[in-house]
């Protein structure tokens, strides 16, 4: 199994690249972001060039977000 990750630019705009040697038959693209629905769509290898229009649905209205560490030492 094959996982990358990439973060958009301020615009929203990304890019994936994949090995030179990745052969198969299509791959799952999945958009997450925090207080919305994850996004997926499967993409067929030789439409992988093609742009992407990806919308998130909102799940929550988040009026205050949290954020929590661990370090270990």
């Amino acid at each position: 199994e094959l996982n990358l990750n990439t973060v958009t630019d301020y615009d929203g705009n990304f890019s994936i690249q994949l090995p030179v040697d990745f052969v198969e038959d299509s791959v799952l693209l999945e958009a997450r972001y925090v207080g919305y629905f994850p996004f997926e769509i499967r993409i067929s290898s030789k439409n992988l060039h093609l742009p992407i229009k990806i919308e998130l649905v909102r799940s929550i209205d988040l009026n205050e977000v949290a954020v929590g560490g661990l370090i270990l030492l």
